[in-house]
């Protein structure tokens, strides 16, 4: 993904990452159900990566903040990354494993 400019966070390093940067977007992009099953375990944008009305929200946000993606298991945020660094976001992130690999790391 270094081609795209597309950043990887490993799970233990996701709140340390999120605490260091300058004022980043979290961007939950898993379905409304999920989310209401299982909410974010900090403060997030949430835009369903199935939804129609992703790019229009996508491209509301300041593309010189740096963006966190998450969903429930990588492989969304991976593609909603793709699509943020093709969109021109100057720093991309997306957490490796998703909820699942965070959920795993902090009971782990």
């Amino acid at each position: 993904m270094e081609g795209l400019g597309i950043r990887m966070v490993a799970p233990g390093d996701f709140f340390e990452l999120a605490d260091r940067l300058d004022r980043p977007w979290i961007l939950d992009v898993r379905r409304p159900e999920e989310v209401k099953a299982h909410p974010a375990p900090v403060p997030a944008l949430h835009c369903n990566l199935e939804d129609g009305n992703f790019n229009l929200m996508v491209h509301s946000l300041d593309k010189r903040r740096p963006v966190i993606v998450i969903c429930q298991d990588g492989n969304r945020a991976l593609k909603a990354c793709r699509y943020l660094a093709l969109a021109d976001f100057r720093e991309v992130w997306c957490l490796q494993g998703g909820l699942q690999a965070l959920e795993t790391q902090k009971t782990g």
